[in-house]
């Protein structure tokens, strides 16, 4: 992250993690993490880039150990779906959408590992669990488009800096003890009927 002026340079890196292929549909996405104490980013998120008629966005988990401006951030389970979609409004504004989801940990999110799981259901539904437990719904609107989430999209673990967020002091980016966002793993599982799966052990 720069500064800003002419002469800036570069001071803050951070990292991010991203599934090979855009291979992601319908199934059950899962991480095991545990937050930095920094006012980055700790997330785990699926996203279909610019490029075709509409771009998709559906954010598991969006978190800020050391959050400041919205301290939110740090205490929350927070779910998110975002389209934009490639036409214009009859005002020439890109047409876009969103809606979100949050339910509150009992602690801060760097205090402990959390498995934020989501069930990406069908082209509108997705249900949402922690720790294994469901926690809501986000049922996406279809005014616009009957099939809001009908793409593939890339598995995102990414940290960042946000506009929006005071930047992280110099003494907690350096501190190892602060500055690192844990991830156990990440597993993705797509649902079988139970026929399928009889038959395929009868057949072993």
């Amino acid at each position: 992250y720069p500064p800003r002026g002419e002469n800036s340079e570069w001071w803050i890196a951070c990292g991010a993690v991203q599934s090979k292929a855009q291979d992601a549909s319908y199934g059950y996405y899962e991480t095991r993490m545990k937050a930095s104490s920094l006012r980055t980013s700790s997330t785990f998120w699926l996203m279909n880039p610019e490029g075709g008629s509409k771009r998709t966005e559906l954010d598991i988990q969006e978190s800020v150990g050391n959050a400041n401006r919205w301290p939110v951030f740090k205490y929350q389970f927070r779910n998110n779906t975002h389209i934009t979609w490639s036409e214009l409004s009859a005002e020439g504004e890109p047409i876009s959408w969103k809606k979100g989801f949050n339910f509150d940990l009992g602690g801060n999110v760097d205090e402990a590992f959390h498995r934020y799981g989501c069930w990406w259901v069908d082209a509108r539904t997705m249900h949402f669990y922690l720790d294994g437990e469901y926690t809501g719904t986000i049922e996406v609107l279809t005014e616009h488009d009957k099939a809001p989430f009908d793409q593939r999209m890339y598995v995102n673990l990414v940290c960042e800096v946000y506009d929006w967020e005071v930047l992280p002091d110099v003494d907690r980016l350096l501190d190892d003890s602060l500055n690192t966002t844990y991830y156990d793993y990440v597993r993705a599982y797509k649902l079988v009927k139970q026929s399928a799966i009889i038959e395929s052990v009868e057949g072993f």
